[in-house]
């Protein structure tokens, strides 16, 4: 180890400064790139410079005119003249002659004559500036096309205002001005305003800030950088940054404004492709210093520490296997010492007799499960005969009172051999799944109540709880009985209708069950008792209380309108696990 690290100390400077003189390249060539685009900016955006300079001059020429002063009393002699304008100039959408209060007088849009854009920024500026105005990219009123707008005010200088001449030059030909500048091809050109809004090469018109993923809108606007870098680049007066775009890929920007505008002309450049090679030199030099470096610590090793420490490694190696619990895990040397060979020997040892006491607890585990699933399966084999027993019993009686008295006891055995078919079929003899125990169960209550219940729906939502049989006894009880006295008193006369059987938990962990019906409501009060109703005075009433109070809670019912029976109790005693 000592020798590794004399080693490393003698490579080291030579290892530095051949890094630092790779990155030194990498950065100039970085710069040389980011000053090209740059220029490549100032060129695109002088090109669409020069199409607003030569409209600012042409607008006021126009303005001067009597043609543009009188376009009030000659209005289809001017909107005459203004078609033929822009059938000349193919880069013009439309031309206008509005008043002082920024209403159309005159316009290459006969239909939009008597239109107002007095609430247009362009119009505002150039009405308090009597100079040049330009607009950010717009939709126009005349057309509804993507423009910007240059208005000059009528007249000479110094005069009233009188109005404007305004022209909306066609958003895509600033685009393809922009892009026609010898861009890389892997290169992306955008015609951008302050407010955010972007021209596409398809002719739409995007607000980019509302644009947060782009492939759902436009597959143009991946390429374009974030909304916040990009408006921070604008305010700062930024002429080149680098950032990623939309799309993720890392990128080279130059930004470029247009006088008299809030417009800016926006190139970005793949860095992969800009200063990939020189990031590659980079890197290819960073691995080859690297790669000296540790070759030769690589052989030191070998030579040295790696030879005397491959039987500790081993050792190591199995105490964690021994840890994790594989015990057949055992030391493999080759050579070493002494006493590492007889430290290895003891390990191995203690893991066979690890391994022994594992498999006979293991073996006595499995007795015992397969001991509790065959007392459970007899148990709900016994249970089974019993009910066999009463309906040969039920058979043989005349009386149809006590024959309904048999079947409910009937019912109340089956839910209980249910309980304990779902305890030896599951995964772990502590714990049902109480909700799908409440399924099956449902399912037993209504097959059971004969035709009065085959109109009626019964809904069930209860999570899958696990729950120990001690609770699970009182709670499939309950909702039995609670289930049993829906059908039977609810719905008379094979009437329809539903019953909804529903969970819920609070933070706390009270978890309350409640089983609903919309049925004719609970039966009303006896004559000789009447705060007492034939319901709350009958067994299965009697039986819901007795389990409610085994849960630790009180039982409600209310109603009519339906049934509702409501009961609590606490998940975070002993034999529930809360749900997650």
């Amino acid at each position: 180890m000592r020798l590794a690290i004399l080693l490393a100390a003698v490579l080291l400077p030579a290892v530095l400064y051949s890094i630092f003189t790779a990155y030194t390249g990498y950065r100039e060539s970085q710069a040389r790139t980011q000053e090209t685009l740059v220029r490549l900016g100032e060129l695109a955006a002088g090109r669409a410079q020069l199409l607003i300079d030569s409209t600012h001059r042409l607008l006021t020429a126009f303005a001067a005119t009597d043609f543009a002063s009188a376009a009030g009393n000659a209005q289809p002699q001017c909107t005459a003249r203004l078609v033929d304008l822009t059938d000349v100039f193919n880069e013009y959408t439309a031309f206008a002659i509005v008043d002082a209060n920024g209403r159309v007088l005159c316009t290459s849009v006969p239909s939009a004559v008597g239109l107002s854009v007095s609430d247009r920024a362009w119009f505002q500026q150039a009405r308090m500036t009597r100079e040049i105005a330009v607009s950010q990219l717009i939709l126009s009123k005349l057309n509804n096309a993507p423009v910007v707008v240059v208005a000059v005010p009528l007249g000479a200088k110094g005069q009233p205002f009188r109005g404007e001449i305004s022209v909306g030059i066609n958003a895509l030909w600033l685009v393809g001005l922009s892009d026609a500048t010898g861009t890389p091809a892997e290169g992306v050109t955008f015609l951008v305003d302050r407010a955010g809004m972007v021209v596409t090469r398809s002719g739409k018109l995007i607000d980019a800030v509302k644009v947060q993923d782009p492939g759902a809108t436009n597959l143009e606007m991946a390429a374009l950088p974030d909304n916040k870098v990009l408006h921070a680049a604008f305010n700062q007066d930024l002429r080149q940054f680098s950032g990623n775009g939309r799309d993720g890929i890392a990128r080279l920007y130059s930004v470029t404004n247009l006088a008299h505008s809030d417009l800016f002309v926006v190139i970005g450049v793949p860095e992969s492709g800009s200063t990939g090679w020189a990031r590659r030199d980079f890197m290819r030099r960073l691995l080859a210093s690297m790669a000296i470096l540790l070759c030769a610590l690589i052989g030191v090793a070998i030579g040295g520490d790696l030879l005397v420490a491959r039987g500790l490694r081993a050792l190591s190696a199995t105490a964690q296997a021994l840890q994790r619990g594989d015990y057949s895990a055992r030391p493999s040397l080759r050579g070493g010492s002494r006493e590492v060979r007889q430290l290895a020997d003891t390990l191995t040892n203690m893991a066979e007799r690890v391994q022994r006491h594992e498999q006979d607890m293991s073996r006595s585990v499995q007795q015992k499960e397969a001991m509790l699933k065959e007392i459970h399966h007899r148990i709900k084999n016994n249970l089974q005969v019993v009910t066999s027993l009463m309906s040969i019993q039920a058979n043989r009686l005349g009386d149809e009172a006590s024959k309904r008295a048999l079947a409910e006891l009937q019912r109340r055995v089956r839910a209980l051999g249910l309980l304990h078919r779902h305890l030896y079929e599951g995964d772990d003899l502590r714990y049902l799944d109480f909700g799908q125990f409440t399924v099956e169960l449902c399912q037993m209550v209504r097959e059971s109540s004969g035709p009065a219940a085959r109109g009626v729906t019964i809904e069930v939502d209860i999570p899958p709880i696990p729950i120990t049989a001690d609770r699970a006894v009182p709670l499939g009880l309950l909702i039995t009985e609670a289930l049993g006295n829906s059908l039977k008193h609810g719905f008379p006369h094979n009437q329809a209708g539903i019953i909804r059987i529903s969970l819920s938990v609070t933070p706390e962990g009270l978890a309350t069950i409640s089983i609903s019906d919309n049925g004719i409501g609970p039966p009303p009060p006896s004559a000789d008792n009447p705060a007492e109703s034939e319901m709350s005075a009958g067994t299965g009433m009697i039986l819901m209380q007795a389990f409610a109070q085994q849960l630790g809670s009180a039982l409600t019912v209310e109603g009519p309108p339906g049934t509702t029976v409501r009961f609590s109790f606490d998940l975070t005693e002993p034999g529930i696990i809360a749900p997650a």
